[in-house]
């Protein structure tokens, strides 16, 4: 939850700056100390307290330094620390430490959350938002760029703004298009007949792999890992760092390179 005291800044002002450069800084120095930096890795928890401001940052993602979602907190986090004097700082809670990301629309909205970095998770209250989750519409992450970057992401960003409490503060990327892991091997699209297979809780997403076959089960991240150790669900679709950073491979052990989606990550705030 948000907490200050008196403040002669904006707070969208503070974080526009931000958005627009930021610049690394090592965790130990915005902890304070390297045991700190260590506690925080294991406790999924990074960043530091401000001296009138502090925003609560949610992640279902862990908080492994070349995870996108961490990457983004942590060059956000030193870049408001530093243009604001050490006025404003930011706390990321990663690992769902928070709930399931699905909740995070509604902790925003009610002012237990200040920001999240996905947009999938309000596609049931914006609709519009699901056009991004169709498969292969993007062949890259640079035409993906290019796309949010111009009058497309603009309009995206105006309709979120009208339909929810909070705002798209910038546009962001993951690290590669989304890929499957499952299983057993999937060599051809017939092979995805009647695979349950974890999707984002997106009706695009679901489509997509009803479409190729699939039996697509939308499904908290935070559930993914001993739903695919007890055989509830036969393989997953993601990103390949987060596959790495999560050991799914400890559970399924064929990796087919779909590029079926290239995503956006969004800075979202209340």
């Amino acid at each position: 939850m948000l907490t200050e005291s008196t403040s002669r800044f904006a707070r969208r002002d503070v974080l526009g700056w931000t958005l627009r450069g930021a610049v690394a800084l090592p965790l130990a120095a915005v902890l304070g100390g390297t045991r700190a930096a260590q506690a925080a890795m294991q406790s999924g928890v990074r960043g530091q307290q401000g001296k009138q401001v502090t925003l609560k940052v949610g992640s279902s993602q862990p908080t492994h330094t070349e995870n996108a979602h961490t990457v983004f907190f942590d060059k956000f986090a030193a870049e408001l620390a530093s243009r604001t004097d050490g006025r404003v700082g930011a706390i990321f809670y990663g690992d769902s430490q928070l709930g399931p990301e699905d909740k995070y629309p509604n902790q925003l909205n009610s002012g237990a959350l200040d920001m999240m970095l996905a947009v999938s998770d309000w596609s049931p209250i914006v609709p519009e938002l699901g056009v991004l989750t169709m498969g292969f519409l993007f062949d890259s992450i640079a035409q993906l760029g290019h796309v949010m970057d111009g009058a497309a992401g603009t309009r995206l960003q105006g309709i979120f703004a009208h339909k929810t409490q909070s705002e798209i503060l910038a546009w962001c990327v993951n690290f590669g298009g989304r890929n499957v892991l499952s299983k057993a091997p999937i060599a051809t699209p017939a092979a995805f007949r009647g695979k349950k297979i974890r999707v984002l809780p997106s009706p695009t997403y679901v489509q997509t792999f009803r479409l190729l076959g699939a039996d697509p089960v939308p499904m908290s991240f935070n559930e993914v890992y001993i739903s695919l150790q007890t055989g509830v669900i036969a393989g997953l679709e993601h990103d390949s760092p987060t596959i790495l950073q999560n050991k799914f491979y400890e559970v399924a052990k064929s990796l087919t390179l779909t590029q079926h989606i290239f995503y956006p990550l969004a800075a979202v705030m209340s």
